[in-house]
């Protein structure tokens, strides 16, 4: 505990001035403005990408003729470019534009948040839109799927699942089983249990990690059986980046129940294949099982 004297009481004020927030001796730094950006050309594009972005995904831009091209604007499953040619967008974002380009819907409500400035981000207080989302996320979702964690990325999504997962397992359970030509993202955590050399470069992964062939249920039961420490498995419901492949319907009727027989918690990796792309809201939908944990 800290004692001091009580201070004498005084009517002086100190006046203090605020600090110029903008001196007139800081020089501006040369900005590019949106509209700008809206007209620069591909020439310059590509020189402050090579400056400022990724010069390594240029070559492979350059590789798919990709470079020569300047989208000017993006409507449902096309992408407009600077000479108004249609081009058909099979990427999606990776997953991230289940709607399309600029959906109407979406583009009214972004239209009324501007407008009534509604607040986006209120990291210190609920916000009503979150507990909406993850509300109707979970009606969309089957079985106790209830519980909801709000990310920016897929990675960002498999890293949280990954992280609930591998805690609720136990720390004498910490090893944790992937496929291999899986894809579960670029972030370090995840970088574990993403397969290849490609991605993983010389970065040092997570090292509790156990790889194991894609849609074989057999090996799946002798390393639960023959390993206690396995305490999770995680798989894409259709491998994306290893090439659009399925596993038949029998093996992950076997695969939940052998989870359920080892304790062994199932995460469920949807981030391609989820959001009503296979026909169902989730693909694992279709073989009628449900994970423990899965991403979108």
């Amino acid at each position: 505990m800290t004692v001091m004297a009580k201070p004498e009481q005084t009517n002086l004020r100190t006046m203090v001035s605020a600090p110029s927030l903008s001196p007139a001796t800081i020089a501006k730094p040369d900005l590019i403005s949106v509209e700008q950006a809206k007209a620069m050309d591909v020439a310059r594009m590509t020189d402050l990408f090579k400056a400022h972005l990724n010069p390594g995904q240029l070559h492979f831009m350059k590789l798919l003729g990709f470079h020569k091209i300047k989208i000017e604007r993006a409507e449902g499953m096309f992408y407009i470019d600077q000479n108004g040619r249609k081009i058909l967008d099979f990427f999606g974002g990776f997953g991230s534009l289940a709607f399309g380009h600029n959906h109407p819907r979406i583009l009214e409500a972004r239209k009324k948040f501007q407008e009534e400035k509604r607040q986006e981000i209120a990291i210190a207080f609920m916000s009503q839109y979150a507990v909406a989302l993850a509300h109707n996320i979970a009606k969309c979702s089957p079985g106790d799927l209830d519980m909801v964690f709000l990310g920016s990325s897929g990675s960002e999504a498999m890293e949280a699942a990954v992280k609930l997962a591998e805690r609720a397992a136990g720390p004498k359970r910490s090893k944790i089983v992937y496929a291999e030509n899986s894809f579960h993202g670029k972030t370090k955590g995840v970088l574990g249990i993403t397969d290849g050399q490609l991605y993983r470069a010389d970065f040092k992964v997570a090292e509790n990690t156990v790889r194991i062939p894609f849609a074989d249920i057999e090996a799946v039961e002798r390393l639960f059986r023959s390993d206690p420490e396995v305490g999770v498995i995680v798989l894409e419901t259709i491998q994306g980046g290893g090439g659009i492949i399925q596993a038949p319907a029998e093996y992950w009727q076997k695969l939940r129940a052998l989870c359920d027989q080892y304790g062994v918690l199932w995460v469920a990796d949807e981030v391609q294949c989820g959001y009503g792309r296979s026909g169902r809201f989730y693909a694992f939908e279709h073989y009628g099982v449900i994970p423990d944990v899965t991403a979108l």
